[in-house]
């Protein structure tokens, strides 16, 4: 039985993280797209300031999770 929550739990782990996976993907999406109109004029360039504050903060995240995926 354990073994069987052990195998649970790491598929909802991993359900969890395709999750965020899938997110993160479709604001990167939005942000190549809203680059893509900043570069033909068809927005300003202050409207890719909060992406570009919202991605800041998560590649600043220092945590020790990021440091052993990043190394």
């Amino acid at each position: 039985m354990a073994q069987s929550n052990s195998c649970l739990s790491a598929q909802q782990e991993i359900d969890s993280l395709l999750d965020h996976l899938q997110a993160a993907n479709d604001l990167i999406e939005h942000a190549l797209a809203m680059i893509a109109q900043v570069h033909r004029g068809e927005k300003s360039p202050e409207e890719l300031k909060p992406l570009r504050d919202a991605f800041s903060s998560v590649i600043s995240l220092q945590t020790p999770e990021r440091f052993a995926i990043r190394h």
